[in-house]
């Protein structure tokens, strides 16, 4: 059984209560640690994301960015942005997993913890959230099963009902 950090829980505040009740339920039923790496964004931190892969090309290792959300905080809306309840509607997870490799300076056998992208970390989350009924008890969506699919996200099924802060 895995808990949240105290991070995670922090960037939880401002998101709807039932979703963080969703997910502080998910992380004492899954196989899998996962962290908060989302809860509530400003229109400025929504557009950020909406760059990434358009206008912000590469990361700060080189790495070619893919279009990370079709929400640019403006024009379009994300659920993680404030509504005009006070509340963001969704969370982002990243599955994180224990890996073993060799420290190059003493050539020590260490662990250290990653964050896994695969499908099927997700899914298997989705699965035991659905299959614990935790779905249906918090009236949760999950984005890995929308036609562009975002594994990460987690978001309560009557947002598209609350209109957003003017």
């Amino acid at each position: 059984m895995f808990n949240l950090s105290d991070v995670s829980l922090e960037k939880m505040k401002g998101v709807h209560p039932n979703v963080v009740n969703f997910i502080k339920e998910l992380i004492k039923e899954t196989q899998y640690d996962f962290k908060i790496t989302c809860g509530v964004r400003t229109a400025e931190e929504q557009n950020y994301e909406y760059r990434k892969g358009r206008t912000i090309l590469y990361d700060n290792q080189g790495n070619k960015l893919s279009k990370v959300t079709w929400c640019d905080g403006y024009k379009l809306k994300s659920k993680h942005q404030i509504k005009a309840d006070g509340y963001g509607y969704a969370v982002d997870i990243a599955v994180l997993e224990k890996e073993k490799y060799t420290d190059k300076k003493t050539g020590e056998v260490r662990e250290k913890t990653v964050a896994k992208w695969d499908y099927r970390y997700y899914k298997a989350i989705y699965d035991i959230a659905k299959s614990k009924g935790l779905i249906d008890k918090y009236n949760i969506v999950w984005g890995g099963n929308w036609k562009q699919k975002d594994l990460v996200h987690f978001q309560l099924g009557t947002a598209d009902n609350i209109q957003f802060r003017k």
